[in-house]
């Protein structure tokens, strides 16, 4: 009798997950209007490629230790650091997440989209928390027609970046 019960109790809840699976109605990779799909290459750092300038390091001193993984890009002092292209045809909006670690109040960085190779437009500048971790996000709008985006981060003094996050949102 306790195996029969069992296997009725089995069958309930194989039943009820089909039913909530079928209720669940958002499509995968899909949560709160952003497509969980990261549009950069190598945006943790941990591999060769994806940016042109800056350096990709790893330590392990507290305020210079990679927020996730082993690796960050540092961006020396008035340097720029510059994202492969991403193929933004026929998107309307992206969302930009970063983690930045600035060391001091005084460095700055800012973060510009450039569209088609056109004017860079700043779409971010993260607040600097003394050498704590800060995660920036800015949403921005893409002009009509354009196809490729190339993020460029600009800094007055060394500051490092890790876990970046660039996401089409759905309207």
């Amino acid at each position: 009798m306790r195996h029969r019960a069992a296997a009725d109790a089995r069958g309930r809840q194989r039943q009820g997950a089909r039913l909530a699976a079928a209720r669940d109605t958002r499509r995968e990779g899909d949560w709160g209007g952003v497509l969980n799909v990261n549009l950069l290459r190598n945006p943790s750092f941990e591999t060769t490629g994806g940016w042109t300038g800056g350096t990709i390091e790893s330590d392990t001193k507290q305020w210079y230790k990679a927020h996730d993984g082993t690796h960050v890009m540092r961006i020396a002092s008035n340097s720029l650091c510059v994202s492969d292209p991403v193929d933004v045809t026929g998107m309307e909006q992206l969302e930009l997440t970063i983690w930045s670690n600035h060391y001091d109040a005084n460095r700055i960085m800012t973060v510009y989209a450039v569209f088609d190779g056109g004017t860079p437009v700043e779409i971010m500048q993260p607040v600097p928390d003394g050498q704590n971790w800060v995660r920036t996000v800015a949403r921005f709008d893409i002009p009509a027609g354009a196809r490729q985006l190339r993020l460029r981060f600009k800094n007055n003094i060394d500051c490092r970046l890790d876990e970046l996050s660039l996401t089409e949102v759905q309207p």
